[in-house]
């Protein structure tokens, strides 16, 4: 068996892995979609630490509608979303999910 065998049989199939974890843990769609925090007024974003830090570094925000994110992701612009203290995923959205809080970093305008 050549070198590049013997380490192909060694190597982890992440995808196995990834299934496991799924398995053993309970990792669900919940870890993965990120949740909703809804803003009425949209204003009361400005109070979350993570707008503050984007603002600090000159990142522009706008609230978009939801259908228009794909293209503004063309565009360089990002969802503004943050980590819970387990490392899931929340979005920011207006009190009906019909806009969408996105960043787009100063370098990219």
């Amino acid at each position: 068996m050549g070198e590049a065998e013997q380490r192909n049989d060694s190597m982890i199939d992440l995808a196995a892995l990834g299934s496991l974890f799924v398995e053993i843990f309970g990792a669900s769609k919940e870890w993965t979609v990120p949740k909703i925090v809804r803003f009425d007024p949209l204003d009361d974003a400005e109070n979350e630490q993570v707008v503050r830090d984007l603002r600090a570094r000159g990142h522009r925000l706008d609230w978009v509608y939801e259908h228009r994110l794909r293209q503004l992701k063309r565009d360089g612009y990002k969802p503004v979303f943050e980590r819970d203290r387990v490392g899931r995923p929340s979005v920011f959205m207006d009190l009906k999910s019909e806009l969408i809080l996105v960043h787009k970093p100063p370098a990219a305008d």
